[in-house]
Order: structure tokens, then C-alpha cells, then sequence
């Protein structure tokens, strides 16, 4: 009797697996930077926020500079930067902003992005601990986008292109950014010390 096995497949991992793969331990080592904010308290709550905003804002504009709408035609309602400085304003908080590099090709912009777009699910995590009365609602930044945001900026991924065919330079964008933030929330950290 002849014994008969399925083929084994070896569909190619999804863009964002391999991110996910290769960003895993930038990923962590910010993780472990945002823990050590006592979101608990207004000052400490307005510092995380000013370590956003020092990369945000400026990555924002950036990707608007370069023109990241013909990327994702709902950018404007994507963009995080108002919703940022009007918690900041409500907090009195500084803003500071971390110098930037330019990421102009699609696949660059969608490392950025896979970064921010990433943020906004972590957000909603950090909101669940935020005491809404302490920060004075100032909560616009982690409430900001609907439950569709995260699965449409997926489909935009994966359909990309310039990503398929330039992988390691949306890598390398994702890599820098994840940096970027790290930088931003390792001095916030220190300024509050």
C-alpha cells in the first residue's frame, strides 16, 4: 500500500509577519523605555506624551512632505499630530521635537508607518490604565482611529509594490523608527530624573 502525504506548502510569510519578526526586539526594548512612565500620575502622563509628540509630529509631517496621501489616500484622517498637541495643551506640557530623517519612497514610508500605524494598537492598552479625571481628559492622542484602521493599513501593506520589491528598506525604516522613539523616550526619562 502506497502511503500518500499532502505537499508541504511554503507560502512566503506576510509583510507583517517579517516585520513583526525582525522588529521584535526594537519593538521590546521600547516597550520596556514606556514602562517606566507612572501613567498614573499627570506629569508622568504629559512626559510619555511629550516623548511621542518629540517623533510623531515631526515624522507626521515628514511623511506629508513626501507625500505619503498617494501612499495611503486616508492619511489626513489617519494623522495623529493634532490629536497629540491638543492633549499636550490640555496637560501644559513641552513639546519638543527629535530631528528626522527623510523616508521618500513608498517602502520606506511604510516601515514609518508600520511603526505609527503599529502605535495606535498599544494606545488602546494604555488608555485602559489612564485615569481620566488625572489627566484631564487628555486623551484624544490613544483614543484616536476606529477598529478599521489597523486591518485597512494591513491590506495596504501587504498590496504594496514598491514593499514586496524594496522589503529591506521598509525594514531598515521600521528599524530607525522604532529608534527614533527609543532616543525620545530615553531623554524624556532623563528630564524627568
Amino acid at each position: 500500500m502506497l502511503e500518500t502525504t499532502a505537499p508541504l506548502t511554503t507560502a512566503s510569510p506576510s509583510v507583517r509577519g517579517r516585520l513583526k519578526i525582525a522588529t521584535t526586539a526594537a519593538h521590546a526594548r521600547l516597550d520596556t523605555l514606556a514602562k517606566r512612565f507612572d501613567l498614573s500620575t499627570r506629569t508622568a502622563y504629559a512626559e510619555f506624551l511629550s516623548a511621542h509628540a518629540a517623533v510623531l509630529i515631526p515624522l507626521e509631517q515628514m511623511l506629508a512632505e513626501n507625500r505619503v496621501v498617494d501612499v495611503l489616500a486616508d492619511w489626513p484622517e489617519r494623522s495623529r499630530s493634532s490629536a497629540l498637541m491638543r492633549d499636550l495643551d490640555i496637560l501644559r506640557a513641552d513639546l519638543r521635537a527629535a530631528p528626522v530623517p527623510s523616508f521618500a519612497t513608498e517602502a520606506e514610508m511604510f516601515g514609518v508607518l508600520y511603526v505609527l500605524e503599529g502605535s495606535r494598537l498599544g494606545a488602546r492598552m494604555i488608555l485602559r490604565s489612564i485615569d481620566e479625571n488625572t489627566v484631564n481628559g487628555a486623551t484624544h492622542y490613544l483614543r484616536h482611529g476606529g477598529a478599521k484602521v489597523w486591518p485597512s493599513f494591513l491590506d495596504a501593506l501587504e498590496s504594496s509594490c514598491d514593499v514586496a520589491a524594496n522589503f529591506p528598506a521598509t525594514l531598515d525604516a521600521a528599524l530607525t523608527t522604532f529608534e527614533i522613539f527609543e532616543h525620545a523616550f530615553g531623554a524624556e526619562l532623563q528630564v524627568a530624573a
